[in-house]
């Protein structure tokens, strides 16, 4: 199985512990810097070439937007590594389907009414 690498950590080998979701619980201060960052790249971009950098700009000083993005962040990060190691041509199928239910477990774990939403779908693309 081609390693997946979760940002952050280091290479992990198998592919439960591969997928093993970290669950960061983001503090203030974190969130207050990623807030910063994110506003300080946003900037940079010109509101004239379009309505979406204005509206972007705007929405880098909303609290509601940096938590739900920290959030996406620390409970979904991982699955852009993940779908690349389930596009890999040599990859066996028990393997994919051993990543599939590490992914629909962890989802099924993440609290809030988003996750709830995303392990349903996921419930029902699955079946």
């Amino acid at each position: 199985m081609p390693s997946v690498r979760i940002v952050g950590a280091p290479p992990l080998k198998g592919a439960v512990r591969a997928l093993r979701v970290v669950r960061a619980v983001p503090t203030q201060w974190a969130l207050t810097f990623r807030r910063n960052k994110l506003r300080l790249v946003i900037q940079t971009y010109d509101e004239e070439d379009a309505v979406s950098i204005r509206e972007a700009k705007v929405a880098t000083y909303s609290s509601t937007v940096v938590s739900d993005s920290a959030y996406v962040k620390s409970y979904f990060g991982n699955l852009p590594g993940v779908i690349v190691s389930l596009e890999a041509r040599d990859l066996p199928l028990i393997e994919s389907v051993k990543i599939m239910h590490t992914i629909q477990e962890g989802v099924k774990q993440t609290p809030g009414p988003v996750a709830s939403s995303v392990a349903t779908k996921l419930e029902q693309v699955l079946q």
